[in-house]
This record gives C-alpha cells, sequence and structure tokens, in this order.
C-alpha cells in the first residue's frame, strides 16, 4: 500500500460579517441628513440645479436656467406650503441635425416643501442672467399668550 502524503498550505482570512453595516449606516445617515433639509421633487427631461441658502429674514432658492425666457416660467405655492417651478427649455435648431448635443432640453418641473414659519403671500422672484431667485420671507413663531388667573 502506498500512501501519499501531501501537505496543504492553508491561509485564513479574516472575515468581519458587520462590515458591510458599515457602508448601509452612512447612506441610511446620508438619507436622514437630506430629508432634515426638506424634501425635492423633479420632473422631466432637464432639471436644472438649485441651491437653497437662508440668511435671518428669507429663504432663498436659486435655479440655474439659462436659455430659458422668463415667460417660458412658472412659480406656484399649494396649500402644503410646497413651491413648485416649472419650464421648458426649448431646442433652437429642431429643425437641423446635431453634430454633437451636450446640453439639456426639455420640460421641467421642481417642487420643495418650504419651512412652517414662511410668509408665502410675500414671495419674491428675479431672474437674471440665467439665474431664477426666489426669496421667501420667514415669519416669526407666535409669542405664547399668557393667561391672567383672577382671584375668587
Amino acid at each position: 500500500v502506498n500512501i501519499n502524503i501531501r501537505r496543504i498550505k492553508m491561509t485564513f482570512i479574516k472575515i468581519d460579517p458587520f462590515r458591510s453595516f458599515d457602508s448601509v449606516a452612512k447612506r441610511m445617515n446620508k438619507i436622514i441628513n437630506e430629508a432634515e433639509k426638506g424634501f425635492s421633487f423633479e420632473t422631466g427631461g432637464f432639471a436644472p440645479k438649485a441651491d437653497i441658502f437662508e440668511d435671518d429674514k428669507n429663504i432663498y432658492f436659486l435655479l440655474e436656467i439659462a436659455g430659458i425666457s422668463k415667460e417660458d416660467i412658472d412659480i406656484s405655492v399649494n396649500e402644503d406650503k410646497m413651491i413648485t417651478i416649472k419650464g421648458e427649455k426649448k431646442h433652437e435648431h429642431s429643425d437641423s441635425t446635431p453634430v454633437r448635443s451636450e446640453r439639456s432640453f426639455g420640460k421641467f418641473s421642481r417642487s420643495f416643501v418650504t419651512p412652517e414659519l414662511t410668509d408665502l403671500d410675500n414671495i419674491a422672484a428675479k431672474f437674471e442672467n440665467g439665474v431664477l431667485e426666489i426669496s421667501i420671507p420667514k415669519t416669526e413663531p407666535e409669542k405664547p399668550k399668557g393667561i391672567n388667573i383672577e382671584k375668587t
């Protein structure tokens, strides 16, 4: 009887089963942080980039919409305090064949939920150099009312 004994070199690999949970936790934190800043919805083939910032008196929405005339922009606010900006960026050379096309065109709709303490009756908008700036004044929270207790 011949017995062949071979030595097998084994390598041990240390596996951390919780390592993938770290990346999931980071993604969840990112989603939660974005939700705290307010929700945003967009539809259409063209989605203009937006910046939102605030100071002591106003909240500002800046949308980059170069190539659109102000007549093609519609701004509305609904009863749920959601501001919606709609418009259309039209292709100027629709009758010719493009050799190269990198710009985006089409209808768009961007909606943003505004914070509770805003004065939606006094929204201002201006359009300059391809940037739409919408400013919404902030309101002060109601002061608690004191109640006098009568002596009996």
